[in-house]
């Protein structure tokens, strides 16, 4: 599979729909990249403990600038899923497949610290398949700071193309139906990758949405 542009890639998520019928929104480069730093497993100076999952955790983000981006909003504000699909054939995002896999392997407890800053990373892998070649699908829930963060994630590789779908959840036991949606998201952009690009996107999002941290 080629490496597919930013823009086709924004034409296969702005095809999405939610189960209501709804379009999907897609979210304009600037806010992918604020977004994409908040997803990001903590700053530059961030310890772990254990030591060894700290390059782990930030390799798997799948977050890089440089690689072809498109990211979408599906569903209302207070209950939303953000897919996000990234090209590439460098093998940049298939080592971080590989670091996925290896922290829900063991840095599945992880104390992350920055600072005076103090947060512990739980992360709950679930068993489900999705469609491509490799993939995980798991719950992160941060505590330490406030009142804990729960969110499912699922990403999955095919080919060239990387997926990742998340979801916020109120609390770590995501329902069946939460996952049957944000599967079907993910599932969708991996089993149209190949047809023909739609010409008529969504509307784009300027302002990245909230979803907390995930590992």
């Amino acid at each position: 599979m080629r490496v597919q542009s930013s823009q086709e890639l924004q034409a296969m998520l702005g095809n999405l729909r939610a189960p209501d019928g709804v379009m999907s929104r897609l979210i304009d480069e600037a806010a992918i990249q604020d977004m994409q730093d908040s997803m990001a497993v903590g700053p530059a100076d961030m310890t772990t403990d254990p030591a060894k999952c700290r390059d782990l955790l930030k390799a798997g983000e799948l977050v890089d600038y440089r690689i072809p981006t498109a990211a979408a909003v599906l569903g209302p504000q207070a209950n939303m899923s953000v897919i996000m699909a990234s090209s590439d054939d460098s093998g940049y995002f298939w080592q971080g497949m590989y670091s996925i896999g290896k922290v829900l392997g063991y840095c599945t407890e992880v104390t992350i610290s920055s600072g005076n800053q103090y947060v512990h990373s739980s992360l709950t892998r679930l068993n489900l398949d999705l469609h491509g070649s490799k993939s995980f699908t798991y719950v992160t829930t941060i505590t330490g700071s406030g009142s804990p963060i729960h969110v499912l994630r699922m990403v999955t590789m095919s080919g060239n193309l990387f997926v990742t779908g998340v979801h916020p959840l109120p609390d770590a036991q995501p329902t069946d139906a939460v996952i049957r949606e944000l599967s079907s998201y993910v599932n969708a952009i991996v089993d149209h990758a190949g047809d023909p690009v739609p010409t008529t996107p969504a509307t784009k999002q300027r302002t990245p949405p909230q979803t907390g941290n995930s590992a």
